[in-house]
């Protein structure tokens, strides 16, 4: 006698896993990581964030070179806000499994960061004349 036996709910628990991923995906939000120049040197800064205390972060060059790389083993709940963060400066209880690289001018770089939410964004690095312009200096003509 051959017996065979399926699975009843065989086709709600998939529909179930599926409803189940979409709901753990809704729970963390992506941010823009800005970088600029803080105390003369390449930083990133999360104006928005979630916790701040980042589990990992890269860097990679528009070739896929990876410039930095850190992470902070779980759990981390006692890590304060990591913003900003100097590039290179790695944050308290931190690893880098590949140490910061020298940045070079006109290549862009992608940075993706997680503390549970998700950061992103990319930077080039340009040299920038600046010129400030005062027009109350010089009011009886121009002077070179």
């Amino acid at each position: 006698m051959h017996r065979s036996f399926t699975w009843p709910l065989s086709g709600k628990c998939a529909l179930l896993a599926a409803a189940a991923s979409l709901t753990l995906a809704g729970c963390s939000y992506g941010y823009p990581l800005d970088v600029e120049f803080y105390e003369g040197k390449v930083s990133f800064v999360a104006n928005r964030h979630g916790s701040g205390c980042l589990s990992y972060l890269e860097v990679r060059s528009e070739s896929g070179e990876v410039m930095w790389h850190f992470e902070r083993p779980l759990p981390h709940l006692d890590c304060g806000i990591d913003f900003p963060l100097i590039y290179g400066k790695l944050p308290s209880g931190t690893t880098s499994s590949a140490p910061a690289k020298p940045l070079q001018e006109n290549i862009r770089y992608n940075v993706e960061a997680s503390d549970g939410d998700w950061y992103s964004g990319s930077f080039r690095i340009r040299r920038v004349l600046k010129i400030e312009s005062d027009p109350n200096d010089g009011a009886h003509g121009h002077i070179f």
